[in-house]
C-alpha cells in the first residue's frame, strides 16, 4: 500500500513530517517514567509528589539516584549518536546498559 502512495508521500513537505514526529514525541512524554521522575526534581515539598506507584513504594533517595543514573545514560546515548567520531562505541554502550 505504501508503494502505491509513494507519489503522494513525496509531495508532503519535510516540515510537516518533522512536525508530526515532534507532536508524537511530546505526546509520548506524559507516560514515560523517566521524564515523570525528572519532573519530580522541580517539586521541593515531598508531600506534593504525585501518588504514582514508583514514588510511593521506593525511598526518595533511591528514586533520585536511579533517576540521575538513568538520565546520565540517556545523555551519553544522545552524545554517542550525534557525534560521528564516537558513534562506533554506541553498540558497546548499549550492551553495557544491560548491567546497569
Amino acid at each position: 500500500a505504501s508503494l502505491a502512495l509513494s507519489s503522494v508521500i513525496n509531495n508532503v513537505p519535510k516540515a510537516v513530517t518533522f512536525g508530526i514526529f515532534l507532536v508524537m514525541g511530546f505526546s509520548s512524554l506524559s507516560g514515560n517514567q523517566l521524564f515523570e521522575r525528572v519532573w519530580l526534581w522541580t517539586i521541593w515539598d515531598r508531600t506534593l509528589y504525585p501518588r504514582f506507584r514508583f514514588v510511593t513504594r521506593v525511598p526518595y533517595a533511591s528514586l533520585h539516584k536511579y533517576t540521575v543514573i538513568q538520565f546520565f545514560c540517556f545523555v551519553v546515548l544522545y552524545v554517542l549518536t550525534s557525534v560521528s567520531a564516537v558513534a562506533v562505541v554506541f553498540p558497546f554502550f548499549m550492551a553495557s546498559l544491560v548491567f546497569v
